[in-house]
């Protein structure tokens, strides 16, 4: 009998042992688990963030001081672009601190032709006034 009782405390001494050693491990583990989310989640919000402003065209905008300008269109035509599709390219000319400034831009990416002489909205920064973005009409 004293040899199953002694083989009885050292399973349950055993059992308590590796009891022991796997809650540490799971506490451990699930704390790297945790950290991981938070990392993945952190590199995939400004992954997201970066190719979002990329593609909406306001990277170029990012930590510059914007001002929104009137222009006036000075030219306008249409360009083919596959299958009866047409899109407009207008030329406007603004006015940033004096200096008069011309770019092109997609007009009809709002569905909304542009005629000659016609004001539109444009996005701009004070330190560069040649980035500058079509925003739409006033």
């Amino acid at each position: 009998m004293d040899e199953e009782a002694d083989w009885m405390n050292n399973k349950s001494k055993n059992y308590s042992q590796w009891r022991t050693r796997y809650l540490r491990s799971k506490n451990i583990e699930s704390r790297k688990n945790i950290l991981l989310f938070f990392v993945s989640m952190f590199f995939l919000t400004f992954t997201f963030l970066g190719a979002y402003l990329w593609w909406t065209d306001e990277f170029k905008f990012l930590g510059k001081t914007v001002i929104y300008v009137n222009a006036a269109v000075t030219q306008e035509n249409m360009k083919h672009w596959g299958r009866g599709y047409y899109y407009q390219i207008g030329v406007c000319n603004y006015i940033v601190e004096g200096k008069e400034y011309s770019s092109d831009f997609r007009i009809n990416d709002s569905y909304l032709l542009a005629k000659i002489g016609d004001t539109i909205v444009v996005k701009t920064t004070l330190e560069n006034p040649k980035i500058s973005k079509f925003i739409g009409y006033p």
